[in-house]
């Protein structure tokens, strides 16, 4: 009885030391005040693969909202974050409840998408995540 209450204390702290998280979690890096749908094209052999800090893979998205990367989207669960990042590197933490919208992952583009901003901003959006895709289809730097 003792050795079973001993695993199962055991198994408690490795998931609350893992924190859950079936994958690496995201840090999205976004332009101040961007407002609009994000890209993100997985597997592309021209981008290099998301930097790792402190335990995050970071993806920096470029003024128009777009990154890329060389590596495949990493199936599973984390707890991600969404920042705002300032010209002279000062962020502040996007509030996913409020301001991070209609997250859509593409297989056949391998491309995933976010719109970044209020519920207004998302439904007023002329786009949605099928018309950007056709858009990055003809223009990569979309």
């Amino acid at each position: 009885m003792s050795r079973r209450l001993v695993l199962l204390c055991g198994a408690a702290l490795l998931v609350l030391a893992t924190g859950c998280n079936t994958r690496t979690p995201l840090r999205w890096e976004i332009p101040a005040g961007y407002v609009g749908w994000t890209v993100v094209q997985y597997e592309s052999a021209t981008c290099a693969a998301f930097p790792l800090d402190s335990g995050y893979k970071v993806i920096r998205l470029n003024e128009r909202g777009v990154a890329c990367t060389s590596e495949k989207l990493e199936a599973g669960e984390a707890f991600d974050r969404y920042l705002y990042v300032e010209n002279t590197g000062h962020t502040s933490e996007i509030d996913q409840g409020t301001l991070v919208w209609a997250g859509v992952y593409f297989s056949h583009t391998k491309r995933e998408f976010h719109f970044i901003g209020s519920e207004a901003d998302y439904h007023a959006s002329p786009d949605n995540s099928q018309t950007v895709d056709q858009r990055c289809s003809a223009d990569p730097n979309c």
